[in-house]
């Protein structure tokens, strides 16, 4: 199914009824990324899965977003669909979008599950310092052309997958926004669920949350990383589905 939301095709898809569910996938994936919870929890709420913006069917904004424009656009999204308060479910770049969206505008949400959540920069390593330093010395006297290469060359594998360089300014806006200040601010009971191997966000990232956002608790699976949602299936959509139905 399609809606379109100033002006941007949305992809989604929506099943059940009941309470409102909102699924919100990580950076490049698509609302099939979602499917299994979808799936095990359409039969007590009506779930709600999309494409983000620039990703999986939904269209490209022209602008380069941010998480600010990402989080006002799903907003939108959430009134345009009529699901207005939902609980959410969200992984990795979906927690970072509803960290700014539940903190600025808690009318709109139930209980949120966070999982593998992104929104945290990581504390500076000897290593990273040194790679910044060098970039900016290389980049400095370097032509437009060679300054698209070195970017690649010290950038992530992640950044360097990224199809156009649209995509890539937007992925550097994304990962630079520090959500941190906004923990506090989120109202919602919140579960954090987290893989103790996921390297993508570490179980530090989930600790930082679950100590800052006032009515937060931890669930951690061993032999797990960052897609404790698939890895962990069965335990995950209880545990969430527990959380979302009881009081």
């Amino acid at each position: 199914m399609f809606i379109t939301v100033d002006g941007i095709k949305i992809r989604y898809q929506m099943a059940g009824a009941g309470p409102d569910v909102l699924l919100l996938h990580g950076w490049g994936g698509k609302w099939e990324s979602l499917a299994p919870v979808l799936n095990a929890l359409c039969g007590d709420f009506r779930v709600t899965a999309i494409d983000f913006p620039a990703h999986g069917q939904s269209d490209t904004p022209s602008d380069i977003w941010g998480v600010d424009a990402f989080a006002d656009h799903t907003l939108k999204l959430i009134d345009a669909l009529g699901i207005a308060p939902c609980h959410v479910i969200a992984h990795s770049f979906g927690v970072r979008v509803t960290i700014l969206m539940a903190a600025q505008h808690p009318e709109k949400f139930g209980k949120l599950v966070f999982t593998g959540g992104a929104g945290l920069l990581p504390p500076p390593t000897v290593k990273s310092r040194l790679r910044a330093a060098a970039y900016s010395v290389f980049n400095r006297f370097a032509t437009d052309q060679l300054r698209d290469k070195l970017r690649d060359y010290f950038s992530s594998a992640d950044y360097r997958a990224l199809p156009t360089r649209q995509l890539k300014q937007m992925f550097v806006k994304v990962v630079n926004f520090d959500e941190r200040a906004y923990l506090s601010r989120i109202q919602s009971p919140t579960l954090l669920i987290w893989g103790r191997e996921d390297t993508a966000t570490p179980l530090r990232d989930g600790q930082i949350m679950e100590k800052e956002i006032p009515n937060a608790g931890l669930v951690v699976f061993d032999d797990c990383g960052h897609f404790a949602y698939l890895e962990r299936s069965g335990e995950f959509n209880k545990i969430a589905r527990h959380f979302l139905i009881n009081p």
